[in-house]
């Protein structure tokens, strides 16, 4: 069971599209990225505008020139998803564009951020090889967020620019090419930090360990096992908030208890009660050994752990939700063999890879990508549906 299957509309891979039961809808996906991009696009004007004139009022002024879109995608996004971003962008009119990989965007945020490397050295011509080595260091950044994962390795210093190639997790495929990949990763504003290697999953995440919890009590909760819930039914949505809930009580405290209303026989209240031992029973093979092994293939393509600046990994950077939880933290120290006392480093927060994207340039080679005619009339389709739901928006 996948979380896909507690959503409540039903997705159609063979179409890419999504049907929405109690609107009896079916939206193509890119037009519904469009919905979202319009009204995230709608907000930030309403923003600039109130900043700028005091109120959200409709006016003559245009801020639409102001905008500049950086999309981060995972790195094992195929280049047609990335084409339907930014066909997406052109349906809600975003004049300024651009789809970049989101290993690069850690790079750029760590370089302007956080890294203090030599870049003074780097430019004198009193330094040989021997410092420019040593001085290097390279970084792990782990991401584990509700649906996905991502393993990075970075390393700083030496100069050389640009970065390596992306990788990915064998449960993964991609249609992207090999001079596609290179040019993503090699387009970091940086001199000094480079992407080694990027292993990314669209399955593994703390998704997961909800899903481990629900099956938990669905199948050994004395007051839960009067009944079979479906994935999509109201009782089910409300035991998998439950555990997630749990969870989240979990990472900040040994145990926890939480109480899910009117889910149990005669629409009892049902207490849900676990510790963090519970986890590791339930998740350890699922969750965090697969972890471990997607840090194992990023340190493999990066070129093994002896190679990798003086044959250790300097610093490890945790984000994402998911590694909020000790059990994971666990598994990133055990996958690079250090004990618990080695402190994982929190400096790339929630906001790192959006702060990372805005530092990639934008100009019209990076929007008006080449498209043929058919695509070019999908486009125009997907603006016209775009302008359509704008005004019924307006109107309600």
């Amino acid at each position: 069971m996948m979380m896909q299957d507690f959503c409540r509309f039903q997705f159609d891979n063979n179409t890419n599209s999504v049907y929405i039961p109690n609107m009896d809808t079916t939206y193509d996906t890119t037009a519904l990225l469009a919905m979202l991009l319009g009204r995230v696009k709608r907000n930030i004007l309403a923003t600039i505008q109130r900043r700028k004139t005091g109120n959200t009022n409709n006016s003559e002024d245009n801020y639409d020139d102001e905008l500049e879109f950086v999309f981060s995608v995972p790195p094992n996004y195929p280049q047609v998803t990335r084409q339907a971003v930014m066909d997406a962008a052109y349906a809600v009119k975003v004049n300024k564009s651009r789809v970049v990989d989101g290993a690069s965007c850690l790079a750029a945020v760590y370089q302007r951020k956080f890294y203090t490397g030599l870049e003074s050295n780097n430019n004198s011509n009193d330094h040989d090889d021997g410092d420019e080595e040593k001085n290097k260091k390279t970084v792990l950044v782990v991401e584990m967020g509700h649906s996905r994962s991502c393993v990075s390795i970075l390393q700083c210093g030496g100069g050389g620019g640009g970065g390596g190639g992306g990788g990915y997790t064998k449960e993964e495929s991609s249609s992207s090419s090999k001079e596609e990949e290179e040019a993503l990763q090699n387009d970091i504003p940086s001199n000094n930090v480079q992407v080694l290697s990027t292993v990314s999953s669209a399955t593994l995440g703390a998704a997961m360990i909800d899903i481990a919890l629900f099956h938990h009590f669905q199948s050994n909760h004395p007051s839960l096992s009067h009944t079979t819930f479906t994935p999509k039914s109201r009782p089910a949505q409300r035991l998998m908030e439950g555990c997630r809930k749990l969870k989240h009580i979990l990472s900040m405290l040994p145990e926890g208890n939480v109480t899910v209303e009117t889910i149990g026989k005669n629409d009892m209240d049902v207490s849900l009660s676990g510790n963090r031992e519970l986890l590791k029973q339930l998740c350890q093979e699922s969750v965090a050994n697969k972890l471990k092994s997607m840090i194992a293939a990023a340190v493999e393509k990066a070129g093994g752990i002896d190679v990798l600046g003086l044959g250790d990994i300097g610093s490890v950077e945790i984000t994402g939700g998911g590694t909020r939880i000790p059990m994971i933290q666990d598994a990133v120290r055990h996958a690079i063999g250090k004990g618990e006392d080695f402190v994982l480093s929190k400096s790339l927060d929630d906001t790192s890879l959006a702060f990372g994207a805005s530092l990639f340039p934008i100009d019209a080679s990076t929007t008006n990508v080449e498209v043929d005619a058919e695509h070019e009339a999908r486009r125009a389709q997907l603006l016209e549906e775009e302008m359509a739901m704008m005004e019924r928006d307006v109107q309600m």
